[in-house]
């Protein structure tokens, strides 16, 4: 195993230890994302002010929660210095995680960054691309001193009609409200729902119709995701993952409409403590694909 093979297997493993903990500790309360009121979930770069997505939401929210901080921006060592100011002595950093593509060259058998690619005068299209997952630590503002706030425009309401317990967007599949059991149905593009005075709370009833939402987005015509256009049997690793996917998403979209997702059980959360447990990449990359759900959803 190479070094940088190691160093990536060691960023998910962490990653999925402190998901884990979360899970432990709060249920799946755990995904649910610090939100500042406006109907924004996305902690942003202070010098970029560009926001962060996926895991980093949720990584970023639990620091958000556990320090109390006030203002969902965050940086660098490097880029607090650079705007002025000083990480205090003694306050611990969040690790987040970035991705990066580097280039295989077929002709000289190299791989090369970005950068390396443009100066060798290399085209993209003579390469293959590969991904990779990379740490970096971040630290709230509130963490620095000589930082203030950046000036932001107000976030515009999400364009999304909300009405507890019932959220639309634009093109989503109908509806059926009345059967016996909650349920995406690909094959006829509909959502398949129980009367909401089934069930125990109107939080609930959201709930469970957000995450059948989350999976919709997932059809051919709209994300094209493949736990939901591939569909390879309940109890599979894509199942489990598009599972996951939609539980994240729902909680997001609990936390946009400012509604309190109800408690689950202990079973049901332990069962996810062994999913994540045995697959440590999972939720990395299912809470970037409920990211752009949302994303799809709220737009």
């Amino acid at each position: 195993m190479t070094t940088q093979v190691a160093q990536r297997q060691d960023i998910y493993s962490r990653i999925t230890d402190k998901v884990i903990a979360g899970l432990q500790d709060k249920g799946l309360k755990w995904f649910k994302p610090w939100t500042d009121g406006s109907g924004s979930i996305n902690p942003i770069n202070h010098v970029s002010g560009k926001p962060y997505r996926g895991i980093n939401i949720m990584l970023l929210s639990a620091a958000m929660h556990d320090g109390e901080y006030t203002h969902n921006e965050w940086c660098t060592y490097k880029q607090a210095a650079a705007k002025g100011g000083q990480v205090r002595k003694g306050e611990k950093s969040t690790q987040i995680i970035f991705w990066v593509v580097s280039f295989y060259h077929r002709d000289t058998q190299k791989w090369y960054s970005e950068a390396q690619l443009k100066k060798a005068k290399i085209k993209r299209s003579e390469c293959d691309e590969r991904w990779t997952i990379r740490g970096y630590n971040v630290f709230n503002i509130a963490q620095c001193d000589g930082l203030t706030p950046r000036t932001t425009a107000p976030v515009e309401a999400p364009k999304g009609k909300i009405e507890q317990p019932r959220l639309t967007y634009e093109g989503m599949p109908e509806v059926k409200w009345g059967g016996n059991r909650a349920c995406y149905r690909p094959s006829r593009d509909i959502i398949e729902m129980p009367n909401c005075d089934q069930f125990k709370s109107n939080e609930a009833c959201a709930m469970t119709l957000y995450h059948e939402m989350i999976h919709s987005t997932g059809a051919e015509h709209r994300l094209n995701r493949k736990g939901v256009t591939d569909f390879d049997g309940f109890g599979s690793d894509r199942y489990a993952q598009e599972e996951l996917v939609a539980e994240i998403g729902a909680q997001f979209l609990m936390a946009l409409t400012s509604a309190e997702a109800p408690e689950q059980s202990q079973a049901y959360i332990n069962g996810w403590v062994k999913q994540l447990t045995d697959h440590p990449k999972m939720v990395v990359f299912a809470a970037q694909q409920a990211t752009q759900a949302t994303e799809y959803i709220i737009k």
